[in-house]
């Protein structure tokens, strides 16, 4: 009866909304690696001490300052780089550094994308809107994207890593899904 078909639409409603939130988690995840490549690519082929930073962490601090300018314009929150082994040699501007002191043990990460030569990317999300005593500098989601550093000769020189605020992103792609799926339902 009545209450079986609203049983049935509410199990069709969950699987919709966990199949959707899958979808929005994807999507997220292809923008900050499409954003993260294309960065990478920028900052070695227009930073002349790009590849003595990632391999020794020094360079020229104009290279450096001109490169935190532009975060604003593509939501990075900040940039790590490593060198060959994965062991971080640079760190941006220090907000998220609670996972930023590594000391010389290698990042997995850096590692996996370096030796594979493939992205390795990582959604962090607060479910907790009303959060009040976190960092404020930290968005509700943001991506850690992890991409190897190839020099236009394809030579792989360390590891690059992207933060990236999808948090805006993220409420843009669930608010389309949520009224796409009310019809659906």
């Amino acid at each position: 009866g009545a209450t079986g078909s609203l049983a049935i639409s509410g199990m069709v409603f969950i699987a919709m909304d966990t199949f959707l939130y899958g979808e929005v988690r994807e999507a997220i995840k292809r923008n900050a690696e499409e954003l993260a490549l294309n960065w990478s690519h920028n900052f070695l082929e227009t930073t002349p001490s790009a590849i003595e930073l990632i391999q020794t962490g020094k360079g020229d601090m104009d290279d450096i300052n001109r490169l935190e300018d532009s975060f604003a314009l593509v939501n990075i929150v900040r940039f790590q780089l490593f060198d060959e082994e994965g062991r971080q040699t640079f760190l941006s501007n220090g907000s998220l550094d609670r996972d930023s002191n590594y000391g010389d043990a290698p990042n997995e990460n850096a590692v996996r994308a370096f030796e594979t030569g493939q992205p390795v990317i990582e959604v962090h999300h607060d479910d907790n809107d009303e959060r009040t005593d976190g960092d404020p500098s930290v968005p509700e989601t943001y991506i850690e994207a992890y991409v190897p550093a190839i020099t236009s000769s394809g030579e792989k020189v360390g590891t690059i890593e992207l933060s990236v605020d999808a948090s805006a992103f993220e409420e843009a792609l669930e608010e389309t899904f949520q009224e796409v799926s009310i019809y659906l339902v």
